[in-house]
């Protein structure tokens, strides 16, 4: 019932989805998520490829994929009211220690040259998923942890991504008041076979070097390019096994300082592709994308799409067919826009990313 990896099963590589070729980690997660399926443990039955499917482009060239799931708008859980960005974990809650047995899928165990991943990872079925094998992954989920993002899921994430052989894997995190609706530590992941535009959004330096002009003063840290992405935010970029730690450290600090200032963040995970300080393309990049938002605390499920983790990196699940037949990439950027904090605010938060 596991899957054990290592270092060795942590693959950089470029998106291609031309000839797709599942590897055992994808092949283990769609078999486990049929077996669910067939199992009846999902509020509705979710065949792969099953969603209609609609491309469509911001005015900047930015590309979105719209995916028209009636289902999962009207039979997920319904959100508790989160007053904060920060609330102790409520065990009289609705948690993943409260699942029935077969919703878990397998238990995920990293080999012993993989440290801080926590010491138990469960691998669930989403019983409303956006679509096939849309999974959900608990990282201790017996120590009671809330849904604010830590090293070890940070990691998990990383992992998962390059675990896959599919270009349009993503790991995902919503906070609270960004569209999470359980306060216990999880992350989604979910396949997109298609290449989303902020897989490739450019990005920027924080700031300038006032020695060369152009060389970044932090260089995991960057800025989405405000002319080429969905929604302003920040990315760092992997390269490889060895700046995770460092990568994870920085995301650690930039999630300490959206609780402290009581700011909703969303988080994805993907393979993807950005121009380098040298103006070089890198294509074998696994990047994590990362936006602080306005809160979506009081707000009710939109017949269109609700601006979660999923949504700000392009994938819009739409929830009826006159949205969907009507979505256009203008209409599905206004409708992300209504999350962005204000210039000032968000510039606030770039100088102060500026001196990590």
């Amino acid at each position: 019932m596991d899957f054990s990896y290592s270092k060795t099963d942590l693959i950089y590589q470029p998106q291609c989805f031309d000839d797709e070729v599942q590897n055992n980690f994808d092949k283990k997660l769609e078999d486990s998520f049929q077996k669910s399926m067939d199992a009846g443990m999902l509020r509705y039955i979710q065949p792969k490829g099953a969603n209609e499917i609609k491309v469509i482009k911001a005015s900047n060239g930015c590309t979105m994929v719209a995916e028209f799931n009636n289902n999962r708008g009207f039979n997920k859980r319904a959100r508790d009211p989160f007053p904060s960005v920060s609330i102790p974990f409520n065990e009289d809650k609705f948690n993943f220690n409260k699942i029935k047995k077969e919703e878990i899928l397998f238990e995920l165990k990293p080999e012993d040259n993989l440290q801080g991943r926590g010491e138990i990872i469960q691998a669930l079925v989403n019983i409303s998923p956006i679509n096939f094998c849309h999974n959900l992954y608990v990282i201790d989920p017996k120590k009671n942890l809330p849904q604010r993002l830590t090293k070890e899921a940070c990691r998990v994430a990383f992992d998962l991504v390059r675990l896959s052989n599919s270009p349009g894997f993503r790991t995902m995190f919503n906070s609270l008041q960004a569209w999470a609706s359980v306060n216990h530590l999880h992350i989604h992941s979910m396949n997109v076979p298609y290449q989303l535009g902020m897989d490739v959004c450019p990005s920027l330096p924080l700031q300038k070097s006032e020695k060369t002009g152009h060389d970044s003063i932090n260089g995991k840290i960057r800025q989405m390019d405000p002319s080429r992405t969905l929604f302003d935010g920040f990315v760092l970029n992997s390269k490889s096994e060895d700046d995770i730690d460092e990568i994870v450290i920085l995301m650690e600090k930039m999630v300490k300082y959206f609780h402290d200032n009581e700011i909703p963040y969303n988080v994805v995970w993907s393979r993807g592709s950005d121009v380098n300080a040298k103006g070089e393309l890198e294509n074998s990049l696994v990047r994590v994308l990362i936006w602080p938002r306005f809160s979506g605390e009081g707000l009710l499920p939109h017949p269109a799409f609700d601006n979660a983790c999923a949504e700000l990196d392009g994938h819009l699940p739409i929830k009826t067919r006159e949205e969907f037949d009507k979505l256009t990439g203008e209409s599905a950027l206004a409708r992300l826009h209504t999350s962005k904090l204000s210039k000032e605010k968000f510039d606030s938060i770039l100088n102060d990313f500026a001196k990590f």
